[in-house]
């Protein structure tokens, strides 16, 4: 089971850019609405309107400041399981770069990017194979091993690595020449 993020701001600098857009958002309401309270009290000249205009702006007031509240909640929650999952991603490469292939790369379980942490992982696991092929060579080769034996070891490191085999050489039908002899035309 994982445990709960314990901080709000993960990625601080994409996070804040989408908590500013939401912060202007909140201000050019709240200053819209200020606009339209003392636009609406100039034009009301009716004696005791001013009660009814005032309940409908604060209505209006609260409904904005529960608004702005709410997208900031959702802001915050969904820019967390983007800068989140990043910041898993990132720990568990700098990990694999260290050379720590044995611990798996998992995510929240509503975090983006589900499918790169999954075929990351899939790199990890065929790292880690490739790990212990070569390892099993190494240990093939402290021993004193015959030429046949260096073969197999080399096509199954190979195998492990996914490499092609080398190309096989040449072979040559005339004798070798010098190297600055002319070419020696075929009979």
């Amino acid at each position: 089971m994982q445990t709960p993020r314990r901080r709000i701001l993960v990625d601080r600098h994409f996070q804040l850019q989408y908590a500013l857009i939401w912060f202007w958002v909140a201000l050019m309401s709240f200053t819209m609405l200020g606009a339209f309270y003392f636009a609406v009290r100039s034009y009301l000249a009716t004696p005791g309107m001013e009660p009814v205009v005032l309940r409908m702006v604060g209505g209006m007031g609260l409904f904005v400041l529960l608004f702005c509240l709410m997208m900031g909640y959702i802001t915050t929650s969904l820019t967390h399981r983007v800068a989140g999952a990043a910041l898993n991603l990132q720990r568990a490469v700098e990990r694999m770069m260290c050379n720590d292939l044995e611990a798996p790369v998992r995510l929240r379980p509503n975090d983006y990017l589900q499918a790169l942490a999954g075929e990351l992982d899939e790199l990890r696991m065929a790292m880690l194979a490739q790990r212990d092929a070569a390892l099993q060579v190494a240990a093939g080769l402290d021993a004193p091993v015959t030429d046949e034996q260096r073969a197999a070891l080399a096509a199954k490191l190979r195998a492990a690595l996914a490499v092609k085999p080398p190309p096989a050489p040449a072979v040559a039908d005339a004798a070798p020449q010098a190297p600055n002899a002319p070419p020696v035309p075929a009979p």
